[in-house]
């Protein structure tokens, strides 16, 4: 009795999963319409050449206007330096520029007062991936303002090609898992329906530095050698496939 009993049990188990199977088959394929849909993701993985710098300046003051100053005064010196070291006036762009007021907990008032201003101007740069120009607009950044935040990124110059790429890999992968549904159910490919596709991008490696001052970066050996890995871009598609039986 407990032979049959095992028997029985592989049996259904046999059936169950073939079931599964034919089920998860079968939402694939949708013999009514004659069509096949599939999803893919394909994938593109290059080296950045390009490097993108922020550097985040602050002014803090009691007064408003000294704030201001401040600010003002470390922004032009940084500019100064940057130009000094052989970048273009047209290489530096102003991500933002702003003023706000600096608050503080009172335990006495229990109330948040303003004890001052805070103003603060971001700035963007982008420069080819060279290791040792990279050192030099960083030590320039260092002496000018010691205090200065900033963080350095990587990208690729030619993104789109990047994202060309991996979509036509998305389609490949998609025209491959139609092949590969077609001959397990015994039928003929046919075109293409219908295409959807999602585009995405990857995260982009980055090394961060922050405050110059830890770094004694007057002699540029201190300074890190970059070596970012590689980028890869990301597009999904779904298509939909004729087939005949």
């Amino acid at each position: 009795m407990f032979f049959k009993v095992i028997k029985i049990s592989l049996g259904l188990a046999f059936v169950s999963l073939l079931f599964t199977a034919n089920s998860a088959l079968a939402q694939l394929i949708d013999s009514k319409e004659s069509t096949i849909s599939v999803e893919a993701t394909g994938m593109f993985s290059a080296s950045p050449d390009i490097v993108n710098l922020s550097i985040n300046l602050e002014g803090r003051d009691e007064i408003f206007a000294r704030a201001l100053d401040l600010l003002n005064t470390k922004s032009e010196n940084i500019t100064e330096a940057l130009l000094k070291a052989g970048l273009k006036k047209e290489q530096l762009f102003t991500a933002d520029y702003q003023i706000r007021q600096n608050m503080q907990y009172n335990k006495e008032s229990r109330k948040s007062e303003i004890v001052g201003y805070i103003a603060s101007h971001a700035l963007t740069l982008q420069l080819p991936l060279d290791n040792q120009q990279i050192k030099k607009v960083i030590s320039a950044i260092s002496k000018a303002d010691a205090n200065a935040l900033f963080h350095v990124s990587f990208a690729l110059k030619d993104a789109n090609k990047a994202k060309e790429k991996a979509l036509a890999n998305a389609v490949l992968q998609a025209q491959q898992k139609a092949l590969i549904i077609c001959k397990a159910a015994d039928l003929k490919l046919g075109s293409i329906n219908r295409v959807e596709f999602n585009e995405q991008f990857g995260g982009t490696p980055y090394q961060r530095l922050n405050g110059a001052k830890k770094y004694d970066m007057e002699m540029s050996g201190n300074i890190p050698e970059f070596t970012p890995s590689n980028i890869t871009v990301t597009q999904s598609v779904k298509i939909l496939y004729n087939f005949e039986q």
